[in-house]
């Protein structure tokens, strides 16, 4: 597949995720430039130029993103509030297609939460024209153990009842997919489009199977399982204003066991020639 006439990219958050696409696009030949507070940010790939910006100001936004066609959010926490305000920007500053933050969940039918600031987001592009393209993966299975698994303990609690299909990609193979596909597909097929990317999909009950005989020889997790409805109302009776670490888990564990950290029928992995993302398997041996 040949190049799009995308040639030049601002990526909004290069600390986790986005330092991976950040630096893939880089391997595609575009120019890339990172969005940051300042500060020193040590996770800036190779080949990517700073542009230090005040996300309080929208001219400072609007002049960073002066000749870029497409702005990648990969803000998280409280940096997903500002993304009105730079899909304002970007609108203004004449971006020609804009990626929100999105990729764990598919945001779309999130009905409750504080996620359901995405699918807001997502009106907000439509309302304003601001041409837009969703990414998801699933869990980011470089991230080592979660969902409740204790492995030193031998321990797992579940919410719900972990029989929900969860797509599992390493971050890597995240960033290579999505820059492919912004520096590859026609702008009218990018323009509303959603995009899914999976190493592999399992239950949380099939991972905790694969943690099993790859972690513990065979060895035995003691599992509890939490029941769904009375982890909501929790999650629910809580302020969405001062969510801690442990509640945010438990809302994305619950949206886990709706089925929402799949994929399904968006997967676009066979998009990517010769592209062999690592399964479950792969990355719970080489990074968990």
């Amino acid at each position: 597949m040949s190049r799009n006439e995308f040639t030049t990219f601002a990526v909004a958050g290069v600390g986790g995720l986005g330092q991976y696409i950040a630096a893939e696009l880089v391997a595609q030949g575009a120019t890339v430039f990172a969005l940051t507070r300042g500060g020193g940010n040590t996770k800036i790939p190779a080949g990517v130029t700073e542009r230090v910006v005040d996300y309080a100001d929208s001219q400072s936004v609007q002049d960073a993103l002066g000749g870029v066609d497409v702005l990648v959010s990969a803000l998280s926490g409280s940096g997903l509030r500002v993304q009105p305000a730079l899909a304002d920007a970007a609108k203004k500053a004449g971006v020609k297609l804009f990626v929100p933050s999105e990729y764990g969940v598919r945001t779309p039918e999130i009905t409750w939460g504080f996620m359901l600031a995405k699918p807001k987001l997502q009106q907000r592009l439509k309302e304003i024209g601001l041409p837009y393209t969703l990414f998801f993966n699933g869990s980011f299975s470089d991230l080592g153990p979660r969902f409740g698994l204790d492995l030193p303990n031998k321990k797992a609690t579940l919410v719900g009842s972990g029989t929900a299909p969860v797509s599992w990609t390493t971050r890597p193979d995240i960033g290579h997919f999505i820059a492919y596909i912004l520096t590859h597909l026609p702008p009218s097929t990018l323009d509303g489009g959603i995009f899914g990317v999976e190493g592999s999909r399992h239950t949380l009950l099939e991972m905790l199977a694969l943690v099993e005989t790859t972690k513990l020889s065979g060895g035995k997790l003691d599992i509890t399982h939490r029941d769904e409805s009375e982890v909501k109302r929790a999650v629910e009776e809580k302020d969405i204003r001062a969510l801690d670490l442990a509640t945010i888990g438990d809302y994305l564990s619950i949206l886990t066991d709706e089925g929402l950290c799949c994929v399904g029928e968006y997967d676009a992995t066979h998009l990517v020639p010769d592209f062999k993302p690592l399964n479950l398997a792969q990355a719970i041996e080489k990074y968990w």
